[in-house]
């Protein structure tokens, strides 16, 4: 766990997420963090600010496109349905999830990148 409820709604001032749900949501959020830094966290980097602030970031694009990744996962193989003129088309859940994967990255990038959490060289900690 890096950020607690009160960073996510104090100094990262999160409201999307409610406390009672927060850790669920975190959880997957520190998963993906611990994936994209290549586990330089448990490795000798300090848990900072930033690192806190990607990790409320994630959590509130896992919040935002559950429903979503839900759908998509529920609609796999249905390409479209047209009834009376009313028409609705899925991706399919690979398309979903990656979709899903991206807006995380994008979530959490400006909070890493300048601590170099996602540099891909090796050697290098903090």
């Amino acid at each position: 766990m890096y950020a607690d409820f009160s960073f996510y709604s104090g100094p990262f001032g999160g409201s999307l997420i409610s406390e009672a749900e927060f850790l669920s949501f975190e959880r997957r959020a520190a998963l993906f963090l611990d994936r994209i830094t290549f586990n330089r966290i448990h490795s000798g980097w300090a848990v900072t600010d930033e690192v806190k602030m990607a990790d409320c970031a994630i959590a509130e694009e896992i919040k935002r496109y559950q429903a979503a990744e839900q759908a998509s996962v529920a609609a796999a193989g249905l390409k479209s349905e047209n009834t009376d003129g009313y028409s609705v088309s899925y991706q399919d859940a690979e398309t979903a999830r990656a979709a899903i994967d991206s807006a995380k990255l994008e979530a959490a990038r400006p909070y890493l990148m300048p601590a170099g959490l996602m540099d891909r060289s090796v050697g290098r900690c903090r």
